[in-house]
């Protein structure tokens, strides 16, 4: 249990840790890029980010999916009837 402490505590300090230095670099960042490719480097995480919201967790479904149905040998052949719905999607 102690070491169950350890990690979670060293998570947070190296989340926090990342965020402050992201916080910290930023001027440097503008120094070296210039404040208009800081602001498209900005845009494209933002963006980043909500497609990664608006993910839902759907790689983790459609891999679960996959992983059940392959491990049930009559289901195998619906596996590719899976994926071509998931790509339509």
């Amino acid at each position: 249990m102690n070491s169950v402490r350890i990690n979670i505590a060293s998570n947070f300090l190296a989340r926090g840790m990342s965020a402050v230095l992201s916080l910290v670099l930023v001027p440097i960042y503008i120094r070296f890029l210039g404040i208009e490719a800081y602001g498209l480097i900005g845009f494209l995480v933002a963006l980043q980010a909500a497609l990664a919201i608006f993910d839902l967790g759907m790689g983790a479904t459609l891999n679960r999916e996959i992983a059940r149905l392959s491990a049930e040998t009559h289901q195998r052949q619906k596996i590719g009837e899976f994926v071509r719905t998931a790509e339509i999607l």
